[in-house]
């Protein structure tokens, strides 16, 4: 039954004061409690990074520190049985200075990169260059992030070119429409992962992906957690 499929959230902003996520250890205490309710059993930190804001050692250094305190606080308590594997959500930016480290912001233990695409513009040609220069030149697996929130041309003519990885977030599949949308997807294989893309735990939190597990069937559950555990294996 689709009830007894676990789930691994493939993107969430779960670490507390990295980003604009957690604004603490106990809300993101909160969070891992609703994730365990909602049938999570890996979740993928992806805490935003946005090139022109801090270098990549800054980041990894508030990454950790955010990772380290939200361990300590779990240690020992059911919440702790909630895996966690560090990422980044990376802002695609023109500038190219810190695509040299994009190896360092991988989903630990992979070559996956999770990439955020600009948003409210059509895409242009230096994004299909850069995805392209990440997928080949660098020989790293890009995940493209919430793909719903896109143009689907511009999306599968990314996908096409440099063929990416992509997730949706879970509000995509709470309509009959997103459902039928994402399962086509999921057939042509340019679909992979989904995220509940968690920022706090009163609006944008753990009830959507709730949600989202009961509309969708035992088929496409299994087909999003063998891909992320493949991945992440």
């Amino acid at each position: 039954m689709a009830s007894n499929v676990p789930i691994i959230d493939f993107h969430a902003h779960i670490l507390p004061l990295v980003d604009h996520g957690s604004q603490s250890v106990e809300m993101s205490c909160a969070l891992l409690s609703q994730a365990l309710q909602a049938g999570v059993t890996e979740i993928v930190a992806t805490p935003h990074f946005y090139p022109h804001k801090m270098t990549v050692s800054e980041f990894l250094e508030k990454r950790k520190i955010g990772f380290d305190a939200l361990s300590k606080s779990v240690k020992g308590t059911p919440l702790e049985s909630v895996k966690i594997h560090l990422g980044a959500e990376v802002a695609l930016e023109s500038s190219t200075k810190y695509l040299s480290e994009l190896d360092k912001l991988v989903i630990g233990g992979t070559k996956a990169i999770l990439i955020e695409m600009p948003m409210f513009v059509r895409w242009q040609k230096w994004m299909f260059d850069a995805v392209c220069d990440i997928q080949y030149k660098r020989k790293l697996d890009v995940v493209l992030a919430h793909i719903d929130r896109y143009e689907e041309r511009d999306v599968l003519s990314l996908i096409d070119i440099a063929g990416c990885l992509s997730q949706i977030n879970a509000s995509m599949v709470l309509t009959p429409g997103g459902r039928k949308k994402a399962r086509q997807l999921c057939y042509d294989g340019l679909l992979h992962f989904i995220g509940s893309d968690v920022h706090d735990d009163v609006e944008r939190n753990y009830k959507v992906l709730s949600k989202a597990r009961k509309k969708l069937n035992g088929e496409m559950l299994e087909f999003f957690y063998s891909n992320s555990a493949e991945l992440l294996k």
